[in-house]
Order: C-alpha cells, then structure tokens, then sequence
C-alpha cells in the first residue's frame, strides 16, 4: 500500500433471504418432527404460494393479517384455522431465526407492541 492511499472499504456481505428458503426449512422440520405433517406442510405451502418471490424480511405483519383475512373469508375458514396457518407462518420465521436467515419475525411484532402499550398504560394503584 502507498503511503497515501486509503484502505479501501470493506465489502459487506449481504446476503437476501427468500420467504420460500424459511418455508422450504420449515417443510423439512415438521417432516422430520410432526407424527402427522401432512396438513401442516400444505398449510406452508399456502403461505409459500402468498409470499413467493418476496424477501423474508420484507413482509409485514400488516400484510399476513391480510392474507390471513382474505383467505378466511373467501374460504369460508374458521378461526381455528386461520391460527393454524398464522402458527406455520410464525414457525417459518422462528426457524429462519434461529439459523439466523432473518433477525425478526412480523408474527412477533404485534404481540410486542401490545406489550408495550400495555406496559406504557398501566397505573400504579396507590394504597
């Protein structure tokens, strides 16, 4: 290096992940750990199909409650599964977690949120 040259930056390497690579692992852990994956991997293939050629980190927790709501409507689903798909959709990203492909999960905000606003508005009582 030359006595006035500069180091040159270092180069980050970013690395994108796709909502299918989370799912395609969540499909290979329910086949592996469920007695019966059947329903479960159709479930996230549904959400595969939802979010396809979407970075993981790019969905919203806006977003799946959409989905979640159009698909309960248009199907005529109950509520019971309509929790079921949000359940795989949460699996999907805990997974991606835990292998560090995403650092948060959009299910996850929203209970988060919650907590902090039920944090921020409670009182204490004076005795």
């Amino acid at each position: 290096m030359h006595a006035n040259s500069k180091p040159s930056p270092l180069l980050v390497n970013i690395t994108i992940t796709q909502f299918s690579e989370l799912a395609d692992i969540a499909i290979d852990y329910i086949q592996a750990e469920y007695s019966r994956p059947a329903e479960d991997v159709a479930r996230v293939n549904v959400a595969k199909e939802w979010f396809k050629d979407r970075s993981a980190d790019s969905i919203t927790s806006a977003e799946i409650r959409e989905k979640l709501n159009e698909a309960a409507d248009r199907k005529k689903w109950s509520a019971s599964t309509a929790n079921h798909h949000h359940n795989v959709i949460s699996l999907c990203f805990r997974l991606g977690m835990e292998r560090e492909k995403v650092k948060e999960s959009p299910t996850q905000l929203k209970v988060r949120k919650q907590k902090r606003e039920q944090q921020s508005c409670e009182v204490p009582l004076s005795g």
